[in-house]
């Protein structure tokens, strides 16, 4: 089977470890497999027939590391079976259709305020910030629509810092949530392929700062996650129909917990290396269609 790890490993040593990690899976299990970067791939657009991309081969199957959303689509129109789809990337990479679909399948989320979305010429109307930061109550959570690692996420306490934070332009088209404080600086990431649950670690913030997340130096420990994590998490997956993600929970009042978002590409290092599972071969079997032994 031939297939494409489709990874911008010019994007920082991260980036670069995070394809070649996936790339070393696909080979080892004997997949015809190479790292192929987005930006080498051009997409072109024809009047009467189906869009194509310049290349001289294709892929069968095509484990795609990005968000480039659009080459995505032309890829599954040209016949690839693309995991996570686009539509899956789509929805997981904006937070406003992510909130607006899991509300759609009933599940529990901080109470959230997606906000009308500005013209690039336009400010936010500080009124309609204020009236939803008055729904929430102080303090609360500003996250812009795109954002990963934990970015572009600010905890806001009054008013002031609201209008301030929404003249920054990442934060045209943004979401307010309210601050879970039982799940201050700690949460759960758990890890889901081929609809199942493949492990679980706590995250907690060294620095006191209120994400928690691995790529932003918090500390993860091994958990194994419960009847009710293990549902939460399979059913957000199913509602951004991923086949393989990290979904993050939070831990509400009375140890209730809360889904916060999932990410259709998650960076999977540390996590394997807390775990001691190779998550990367649990995604490349998500991807190709075949189960992964390693499950809890």
């Amino acid at each position: 089977m031939k297939l494409w790890v489709i990874a911008n490993t010019e994007l920082g040593e991260k980036f670069e470890e995070h394809g070649e990690r996936h790339l070393r899976a696909a080979l080892d299990l004997g997949l015809d497999a190479q790292l192929v970067n987005p930006l080498d791939i051009a997409v072109v657009q024809q009047s009467g027939s189906p869009p194509d991309i310049l290349a001289d081969a294709r892929p069968e199957v095509a484990l795609f590391l990005d968000k480039d959303v659009h080459l995505a689509a032309t890829l599954e129109a040209i016949g690839v079976k693309v995991s996570n789809s686009a539509k899956s990337i789509r929805t997981c990479d904006d937070k406003r259709e992510m909130h607006i679909a899991f509300s759609a399948s009933n599940i529990p989320t901080p109470r959230t305020v997606v906000l009308p979305r500005p013209y690039p010429s336009q400010p936010h109307h500080p009124l309609t910030l204020k009236e939803a930061a008055k729904h929430l109550g102080y303090p609360l959570v500003a996250k812009a629509s795109r954002g990963s690692f934990g970015a572009q996420v600010h905890l806001v306490k009054n008013d002031d810092e609201l209008i301030e934070i929404f003249t920054q332009d990442d934060m045209r088209e943004a979401i307010l949530q309210e601050l879970i404080e039982t799940s201050f600086g700690r949460d759960i990431r758990v890890h889901v392929a081929s609809d199942r649950v493949i492990c679980a670690i706590s995250q907690k913030s060294t620095d006191d700062s209120l994400q928690a997340n691995l790529t932003q130096g918090g500390k993860g420990e091994v958990i194994e996650a419960n009847g009710v994590e293990i549902d939460l998490a399979l059913r957000a997956a199913r509602a951004m129909g991923t086949d393989f993600c990290g979904v993050d929970l939070l831990i509400g009042e009375g140890g209730k917990r809360l889904v916060c978002e999932v990410n259709s590409n998650p960076h999977i290092t540390r996590l394997s290396e807390i775990t001691n599972i190779d998550c990367a071969t649990v995604d490349i079997l998500s991807a190709i269609g075949r189960h992964s032994p390693a499950t809890s």
